[in-house]
């Protein structure tokens, strides 16, 4: 993984993901459908596929699989920060 810090999340790799589906109110809205599904709690690999299901696959514009030569890719994606993330945010206030 990338060691270098991005927006407060672990790399670059993994605030790009975040930023990708939480910033369109299609992907936001899908994603909050899935963690609903599974009652507001998930972990790594409900993470991984529910962002693999919002993107339609595993990339974003700016992230590919296994694409080293623009430096990230999805290895490099942190699954735990994301699904703590995600389950903090759909939690009730």
């Amino acid at each position: 993984m990338t060691a270098e810090r991005c927006n407060g999340w672990t790399n670059y790799a993994t605030w790009n993901i975040v930023l990708w589906i939480d910033k369109d109110e299609v992907t936001y809205t899908r994603k909050r459908q899935w963690i609903t599904r599974f009652s507001g709690r998930i972990d790594a690999r409900p993470a991984e596929e529910i962002a693999e299901d919002c993107l339609g696959g595993k990339k974003t514009p700016d992230l590919e699989v296994d694409n080293e030569s623009i430096g990230h890719s999805w290895k490099d994606l942190n699954w735990d920060e994301i699904a703590l993330d995600w389950s903090e945010e759909h939690q009730p206030t």
